[in-house]
């Protein structure tokens, strides 16, 4: 008990504030139990099924790369554009009786859910119109079962990320609402080991057969996603918040003039957005790591899974060290360390473009499977802490949702273009898949941009006080202390 208490100040009577919302230590462990059960759950469909599984069943289902991008990564960008300004800027000035995040958490999970399990059954959907034909027609068209399955696919993904886009966007609001944040990125690396050692089960017991039971480990993620989501939103409990900004016009236009005038009229958050923008631009190939390993590399699927299993040991033995370089050391820096170790690893990963080691390939992918997961750690327990420690509190949702926008404004033309690359470098590389090799260039050269604003994001957060005396500019009246 000693040991798990100086994970928080090494004082047992100490109490923990988050705005008027106060706990004891056994108050912070059981918050804390039940926002994992919401982040366990969204490591398990996110990470391991919608990242790993997903492309392998587009590619059997014959999709061109430009269309696995697409299809996996555009359509949830095209959809977060529209949806997370508008979910973040109406919960920021909700007042309900369960607070301003859990009621749109309430009624978005269960549709979440049922868009997973009819994923899975993309597959019977298909054949219950095609019969036992292979090739049929449809309103004219004449289509292939395979291509079918690849249509209701992306009709339930549309479904998916349009509810999923409250989940997502809420889940990381409300952790920075009832969280104290002295603790954050402490507490932040505690859901990302317990995330990471579920997708090592998945990795080690289901990904090696994932395919042939498709149906099964969907419908099942998806009940379980149901069931976790709504046991966390009827246990945790929100606080008081001010009273919303008064005076504000009513209406959809007036709504975004003030929008667009308080998240982008100051230079330091502009900086911030840019620099996500390019870090997650750089995660625009990230689809082809599992057909680069597999296709590419000629990894079984069973080796992958043991790879992953294994290396994800060494997550959850840096996770909570890496949290503590963020408390010790301020999310910002150590994101920016973060950054430029990432793009030295993926340049470096370079390296089977010009070299196949054979049977040593597996060897290889450890040892730069390991230390991506050691980089990978700094930058999951830095990244989020960096916006909750730069953005404003009381307008958190907000700046977040201008976040995401200017991210999806960017990604969905990113992520086609890199599927677009692929099936080019294709007819460059010739068969054999060689083309997957290059997906770690694409991050190296897409990261040098985000590393020269994360310079000149740390340098205006100086002008600003820096780790001291740093305040946000401020576009509301200043709210009572959040901390203590």
């Amino acid at each position: 008990m000693l040991q798990f208490n100086s994970f928080f100040t090494g004082s047992q009577n100490r109490i923990f504030t988050s705005g008027t919302l106060k706990y004891t230590l056994g108050g912070m462990v059981i918050l804390f139990i039940w926002l994992l059960w919401g982040d366990f759950i969204f490591n398990i469909f996110d990470i391991a099924l919608l990242q790993q599984v997903m492309p392998l069943k587009l590619k059997a289902l014959g999709a061109s790369d430009t269309l696995n991008a697409a299809v996996n990564k555009s359509l949830a960008a095209f959809i977060t554009f529209f949806m997370t300004p508008f979910i973040s800027f109406r919960s920021d000035r909700h007042r309900g009786k369960t607070g301003r995040r859990i009621p749109f958490l309430r009624w978005s999970t269960p549709f979440v859910g049922l868009f997973m399990v009819l994923m899975g059954f993309s597959d019977s959907f298909a054949a219950l119109l095609s019969g036992t034909s292979q090739v049929f027609q449809i309103a004219g068209l004449t289509l292939t079962k395979p291509v079918l399955t690849l249509i209701f696919i992306s009709i339930f993904l549309i479904g998916f990320d349009f509810t999923a886009s409250f989940v997502n966007t809420l889940f990381w609001y409300l952790i920075n609402d009832v969280v104290p944040q002295k603790v954050m990125s402490r507490f932040i690396a505690m859901f990302k080991i317990t995330g990471f050692l579920a997708v090592m089960l998945f990795n080690k017991y289901i990904f090696p057969s994932s395919l042939d039971h498709f149906r099964l480990i969907f419908a099942v993620s998806g009940a379980a996603y149901v069931i976790g989501f709504m046991i966390m939103c009827f246990t945790v409990r929100e606080g008081e918040y001010p009273a919303p900004p008064s005076g504000e016009e009513p209406g959809f236009i007036p709504a975004i003039k003030t929008y667009w005038r308080e998240c982008f009229s100051h230079r330091i958050y502009l900086l911030v957005f840019l620099t996500s923008v390019f870090f997650l631009l750089s995660s625009a190939s990230a689809n082809f790591a599992i057909l680069r390993n597999t296709v590419s590399l000629g990894l079984s699927m069973k080796d992958v899974g043991n790879m992953n299993f294994y290396t994800g040991i060494v997550n959850l033995a840096v996770l909570f060290p890496a949290a503590w370089l963020a408390d010790r050391f301020h999310p910002l820096r150590t994101f920016i360390w973060g950054l430029i170790a990432y793009f030295i690893l993926h340049l470096l990963q370079c390296v089977w473009i010009f070299k196949d080691f054979g049977e040593a390939n597996l060897l290889w992918l450890y040892m730069f499977t390991i230390a991506q997961n050691c980089i990978t750690a700094i930058l999951v327990t830095s990244e989020i802490p960096m916006y909750m420690r730069i953005f404003p509190r009381e307008q958190y949702g907000q700046f977040c949702g201008a976040n995401a926008m200017l991210r999806t404004l960017f990604f969905i033309p990113g992520s086609v273009l890199a599927g677009y690359c692929f099936d080019l470098l294709k007819n460059v590389t010739g068969p054999g898949d060689q083309q997957y090799r290059y997906y770690p260039l694409w991050t190296a050269v897409v990261i040098m941009p985000g590393l020269f604003l994360a310079y000149t994001l740390w340098k205006e957060w100086k002008t600003h006080g820096g780790d001291k005396i740093f305040c946000p500019p401020e576009v509301l009246p200043a709210a009572a202390p959040i901390d203590d």
